[in-house]
């Protein structure tokens, strides 16, 4: 496989400022900073371990799942409060536990 080009560029939500952050490895601050590059499909595949789906009824086989809202509402919480924060149920969620962010 070849040397593939990224791109970096910073991606940090708002939300992330309000975090603690220490010099312990496991609540330093992250760099802001993500990539962005390509590569063959073939290769992604083998990394990824995506499989082909298969669907009963009319509909035709494919790799996308069907949008589950839950299952989106569940990402988007992971991204903004990390984990374990994120998995605490929304009207659990009180500022004697904003630590577990």
């Amino acid at each position: 496989m070849g040397i593939t080009t990224a791109l970096r560029f910073k991606q940090w939500l708002p939300e992330w400022d309000q975090y603690e952050f220490d010099s312990n490895q496991l609540r330093r601050r992250p760099t802001p900073d993500i990539y962005l590059f390509s590569m063959p499909a073939v290769q992604l595949r083998s990394l990824s371990g995506v499989y082909r789906r298969r669907r009963e009824g009319p509909e035709a086989d494919g790799l996308q799942r069907f949008h589950d809202e839950k299952r989106s509402a569940v990402i988007r919480d992971f991204v903004n409060y990390g984990y374990p924060y994120g998995a605490i149920r929304p009207e659990l969620r009180h500022p004697q536990y904003l630590s577990l962010r």
